[in-house]
């Protein structure tokens, strides 16, 4: 797998316009009234041809980081399920953090969840007889109006809003058949806002 992220936002909407990639996949994580949900977009020729949403719960037991590292599972979910899918391929998110921790993970927060990405990911390589070089994950500026971005926001909104509408069970990776474990990092922030609460 490689990653990318453009030095500045101009120079990303440059890059991006010059993406040849038959296959794109757009991910995205959102926390929508108290919930948190994570959705991945797959694009063949600039045509959306299937999306996958995950419900984490809600946001006093989960991260938009861990939402977004969930949306690049469902991402290498639909490269090894999907046969309309060509290589090479890249998937886009808005998220810096969760693309650095993709590459790098470590003993944080929501991190486990890069390790079960980069698992799926080399499935993805082995089962389709590429190399790393032909998956890339790369940074896309939000809120500009592209089409795959814009669906990823709307999906993982969806999957935020209502755990119903969550993807099937069976349409998932198993590492997401159950129930995420709570993450730290949301009780902590829970934690500090009521005691903010208290203190006031």
């Amino acid at each position: 797998m490689l990653t990318h992220i453009a030095p500045t936002k101009e120079k990303e909407i440059e890059e991006y316009g010059k993406l040849t990639n038959k296959t794109k996949v757009f991910t995205d994580g959102s926390c929508t009234n108290g919930q948190v949900g994570a959705a991945a977009v797959l694009y063949i020729d600039n045509q959306q041809v299937s999306a996958l949403r995950f419900h984490l719960g809600p946001a006093e037991e989960h991260t938009v980081f861990e939402a977004e590292v969930v949306g690049l599972i469902l991402a290498a979910h639909l490269l090894t399920t999907s046969h309309e899918v060509t290589f090479p391929a890249v998937i886009l998110i808005d998220n810096q953090a969760a693309i650095q921790a993709s590459e790098h993970p470590a003993a944080k927060s929501g991190h486990y969840l890069c390790l079960r990405f980069r698992t799926l990911l080399r499935k993805v390589l082995s089962e389709n007889k590429v190399t790393r070089q032909d998956v890339t994950v790369q940074w896309i500026a939000g809120h500009r109006d592209i089409k795959g971005n814009e669906d990823a926001d709307r999906e993982a909104k969806r999957a935020a809003l209502n755990g119903n509408d969550a993807s099937p069970k069976t349409d998932l990776p198993k590492c997401l058949h159950k129930k995420l474990p709570v993450g730290a990092s949301a009780v902590k922030q829970k934690n500090k806002t009521e005691l903010m609460a208290l203190w006031k």
